[in-house]
């Protein structure tokens, strides 16, 4: 049996010994030093002049006075005189001057939040960078050489700022990486890196300076990317919603549109492809539909027509040429059965352009079943004679040509036909031959019956001669 316990020193009572109050004093003397340590200062060499029972101080290197000779040791007052007493690993102190708990441990009073509040230490990288061994929380690591390898401290967390880019190798079991995959490191980038009880390290987060993700490279992704399903493209997306859209851009400003591919619309069929709506006056954009039907201005085709425009008080399809040789609106067909084009006039066909291979016709309907023809026909012979028909030069070329003038026509010729009277008065206006030829083909006919009548007439007159 020892004569005081190992750590705190408290003397013992022997066996069969009587209780000393010598011995019991000391102990409760001891407890009070020690059991809860408040400290007044430390590493002081120079006792207090004035020192009231119960202060405590931890000497310095080299104290002097009633401490000479007591380095690094527990000065504590009590009775108007010092007792001196040897920390013990373990041992826990309150530290008045900076209001922080202190931890004795190997020699050292420490800072139980000295790792948090502690300076960031640098550490040069090396193929095994020892991160437990720098003894701080926040840790710089310098240089370019390659880690494989943060040491084997065990049960250590670190804060890691990389001052130079470098590559950290990943292994699956002791330096365990996001992504499963190497990282290439650039100044700035910020890590947290923790160790288990083997020593082996993962590293918990990892942050670019940047802002990029961890594994884009100036911006891009390594290998394919997918969302909503495993890729099987570069990037892929999948939505398996019908009212789900697969990309959505939306800006909603004044002006601002909606950008939709893969839009979804409640059906099995949605659109492929949308550019959405126009914020400030609701006109669809273009889209391209599960059909293969390419729209603008309008939400679903017409006629199954493969690509329908709408113009919404405007031009509906505008094609322009400014070279020598350039097309600016270009049709084929491979078929003398085939329309070069069709004109309708809401849902019923106007006219029709045809082509044989070597010539093109312009078609208007004339269909005997869409019409019903009138008992009491018009004259027209007063309109005949009022229209002006002639030669004239066109102001912006000089050219000359032979025709109508629209605005004249459109006074005389029966219910305005083959002219166009612009909505607004800046605007040309424009005349269709071909009613004008039917005009004329009715003039000549009224000229044929009043020939064959005067021959009628004639032929008798000769017959009584």
């Amino acid at each position: 049996m020892s004569a005081s316990t190992p750590r705190m020193g408290l003397p013992e009572l022997a066996q069969m010994q009587e209780m000393d109050s010598a011995q019991i004093n000391e102990a409760l003397i001891q407890i009070d030093a020690l059991g809860g340590v408040f400290l007044k200062g430390l590493l002081v060499n120079d006792p207090p002049a004035t020192p009231a029972d119960g202060d405590t101080y931890v000497t310095g290197g080299a104290p002097t006075g009633a401490w000479a000779g007591n380095a690094y040791k527990i000065a504590y007052r009590i009775d108007g005189g010092w007792r001196i007493f040897t920390p013990f690993d373990g041992l826990i102190a309150h530290l008045s001057t900076s209001d922080s708990p202190l931890v004795y441990r190997s020699g050292q009073w420490t800072g139980l939040g000295a790792l948090m509040a502690g300076p960031e230490v640098s550490v040069a990288s090396a193929a095994t960078c020892d991160l437990f061994a720098a003894g701080a929380l926040c840790v710089e690591v310098t240089g370019t050489t390659a880690i494989t390898s943060l040491g084997t401290g065990a049960n250590a967390l670190r804060l890691v700022r990389f001052a130079d880019m470098l590559t950290l190798t990943h292994d699956a079991a002791s330096l365990v990486l996001p992504g499963g995959s190497d990282i290439i490191t650039a100044a700035g980038d910020m890590a947290c890196f923790r160790s288990d009880a083997g020593g082996n390290w993962r590293c918990a987060f990892y942050g670019r300076a940047d802002g990029r993700m961890i594994n884009m490279d100036s911006p891009t992704f390594a290998g394919n990317v997918g969302i909503g399903a495993a890729p099987s493209a570069r990037l892929h997306i999948y939505s398996d919603a019908a009212a789900s859209d697969a990309i959505k851009c939306t800006d909603t400003h004044a002006g601002g549109k909606t950008w939709v591919f893969g839009p979804g619309s409640g059906t099995a069929n949605p659109d492929l492809f949308s550019l959405g709506y126009n914020y400030t006056d609701l006109v669809q954009g273009p889209v391209i539909t599960a059909g293969g039907n390419l729209l603008a201005g309008v939400t679903s085709p017409w006629n199954s027509a493969g690509t329908r425009i709408e113009g919404k008080g405007g031009i509906g399809v505008s094609g322009w040429a400014s070279g020598s040789g350039d097309i600016a609106l270009q049709a084929r067909v491979d078929s003398t059965s085939g329309y070069l084009m069709a004109y309708y006039y809401g849902s019923s066909l106007a006219g029709t352009v045809t082509t044989n291979g070597s010539s093109t016709t312009y078609n208007t309907t004339s269909d005997g079943r869409l019409k019903t023809v009138l008992a009491e026909q018009s004259d027209y012979r007063a309109a005949i004679r009022a229209l002006w028909v002639g030669d004239f030069a066109w102001k912006a070329t000089g050219e000359k040509a032979f025709g109508v003038i629209a605005q004249q026509a459109y006074e005389h010729m029966p219910w305005h036909m083959g002219v166009t009277r612009p909505a607004d008065a800046a605007d040309a206006w424009h005349a269709s031959a071909e009613p004008f030829g039917h005009l004329a083909l009715w003039g000549v006919k009224d000229l044929y019956a009043l020939v064959e009548a005067l021959a009628a007439r004639i032929a008798v007159l000769e017959a009584r001669s």
